[in-house]
């Protein structure tokens, strides 16, 4: 077979399984949704996005279920002019997809300082201010499948109980606010995938390299390592536990 008509059969077969895993996305955030009430009848809906893939692909799914979401961005001003161009990315895309957009700036290097809690914290506390601006609105978040792994690692490695090594849940009531996870099944592999088959761009933040934060040690060091000498399937392994 001509290399050129091979090549032209890859590309519809590549199409082919783009369109599968497309439907596979959306078809899991939907069947999250009704399965755990997520989104009642008459609810106000604010979107969590950092920019990142995992929010970025909440987003979208958001946009292609026709559900009406206000898009929030908090600009943590830890990266400079990254940080900015978060922002300015995000303002774009919720532009493009038609949604309402709201933002707001927090100095968290100096919320840390202080209060004397890590930048971790600073960042969870600033966001939660950030959130009840929006009233009765539930907040959603991209936590996704990985995500849930490392957190229930962090919860047991600190002592935890049963409920807490229960893991994040789809709906949850903290602090007043209404806060729900409508990716919990899927996992990052699978995000990053769906993204890149419909060629839509995201805001890579190199913070989450940095080994100084507990969950990106968990995330880089611990869970391969883990892989490696005890369970290759140790994500699923947990996830099911």
């Amino acid at each position: 077979m001509p290399l050129r008509e091979r090549s032209q059969i890859q590309k519809v077969l590549w199409r082919g399984i783009a369109a599968i895993q497309c439907v596979n996305i959306l078809e899991t955030i939907r069947t999250s949704i009704e399965r755990h009430g997520l989104i009642p009848e008459g609810t106000r809906v604010v979107a969590a996005i950092s920019g990142g893939a995992d929010s970025v692909a909440m987003l979208h799914a958001f946009h292609a279920l026709d559900i009406p979401v206000t898009v929030a961005h908090l600009n943590h001003r830890l990266r400079g002019t990254e940080s900015d161009a978060d922002e300015t990315f995000v303002q774009l895309l919720a532009d493009e997809l038609g949604f309402p957009f709201f933002s707001a700036k927090a100095n968290v290097r100096e919320l840390s300082a202080t209060s004397g809690q890590s930048v971790e914290m600073a960042a969870r506390r600033a966001r939660h201010d950030f959130f009840s601006d929006f009233g009765d609105a539930t907040i959603a978040l991209a936590h996704h499948a990985d995500d849930q792994v490392e957190t229930f690692l962090l919860r047991l490695a600190r002592g935890a109980g049963p409920e807490g090594l229960g893991g994040m849940p789809f709906v949850q009531s903290l602090q007043g606010l209404r806060i729900i996870r409508p990716m919990l099944e899927i996992h990052r592999s699978e995000v990053v995938l769906w993204l890149e088959e419909n060629e839509w761009t995201w805001r890579e933040d190199a913070s989450n390299q940095d080994e100084q934060y507990l969950r990106n040690r968990v995330r880089h060091a611990i869970l391969p390592l883990l892989e490696n000498e005890l369970n290759p399937n140790i994500r699923h392994a947990i996830l099911r536990t």
